[in-house]
């Protein structure tokens, strides 16, 4: 009877050492890793069994999209999350009108001139 445990040892003297994504096959032939099926991972773009993480390294923005979460990051703070039936953002800019219930709010063509708000029947 063989022995079904295996061992791996990994060692890195220099940096940091992330492993991921092990892929064992059967056989003495040597196999190139390929993503399964519903995986792709590419350098900004990640989707798999977790979820959908699109993000952008010169930005710092992250968007990710899982089972429970649908939020952007900036600089790894959550700038918006959708929480049931709400969407919690930390600044919101409208550029136009901005209806809010029964209430409308709409910029005169110049900040001088104030803002209209229009009571909605």
């Amino acid at each position: 009877m063989q022995d079904s445990t295996i061992t791996l040892y990994i060692y890195n003297r220099y940096a940091d050492l992330y492993v991921s994504d092990m892929m064992l096959a059967e056989g003495n032939a040597v196999h190139k890793w390929t993503p399964a099926p519903n995986e792709i991972y590419t350098e900004e773009v990640k989707i798999d069994h977790r979820g959908i993480e699109v993000s952008n390294a010169a930005s710092s923005q992250r968007t990710v999209i899982t089972n429970t979460e649908f939020s952007g990051y900036y600089n790894e703070e959550k700038i918006f999350t959708l929480n049931k039936d709400e969407t919690q953002t930390k600044k919101t800019t409208v550029d136009g009108e901005l209806t809010v219930g029964k209430t409308k709010f709409v910029p005169m063509p110049t900040a001088s001139e104030g803002l209209n708000i229009v009571i909605l029947d």
